[in-house]
């Protein structure tokens, strides 16, 4: 059966208000993602006692069963928030180092980290030659951009019991 779902645009806005001294100093940008023909929406919850993979990415073809593992080339954009009121979470972006080919097995060797807040939203384009790390204060050049392999939640200091929820949110074309 062919899809009768027809591809969309995603428009992202991006707000910010502050009133200084009587004047507003916020700002407001609005983008489009054209093309986008899948979106995965979910709320996870992540138990604070382990870490929660979110979103893995990897090289699985176009068409691949998808779930939360989705091919790395087909993702446009990506938000994640905090929902919970009074515990941080962390997420660690697990990088690919290996290779900088989409066919191959991906691999993740380096990671990175992001502390984010309680109601706090991390948001990102791509996930193909997205994220390099580096051992010194050297300047990464954009030639060392690789692959994001996967997006794990960690909650240090959440209750193992009851945890928090993440929201996650992907665009596909």
């Amino acid at each position: 059966m062919a899809s009768t779902i027809k591809a969309a645009d995603l428009t992202v806005t991006i707000a910010e208000s502050v009133l200084l001294n009587g004047f507003e100093q916020g700002t407001t940008n609005t983008y489009t993602i054209a093309d986008v023909n899948e979106v995965q929406r979910r709320i996870v919850n992540c138990n604070g006692s382990l870490q929660t993979t979110l979103v893995k990415f990897g090289p699985y073809g176009s068409g691949a069963a998808r779930g939360p593992e989705v091919h790395v080339d087909d993702v446009r954009y990506i938000r994640i928030t905090n929902l919970d009121d009074a515990f941080f979470a962390t997420l660690n972006f697990k990088i690919d180092t290996t290779a900088d080919d989409s066919t191959d097995p991906s691999v993740a060797n380096h990671n990175a980290v992001f502390r984010l807040a309680p109601g706090e939203s991390f948001v990102m384009g791509t996930v193909h030659s997205a994220l390099a790390v580096n051992t010194d204060a050297s300047i990464i050049s954009i030639g060392n951009l690789k692959d994001v392999e996967s997006i794990v939640a960690d909650i240090p200091d959440a209750p193992g019991t009851t945890g928090l929820d993440i929201e996650v949110f992907v665009a596909l074309v």
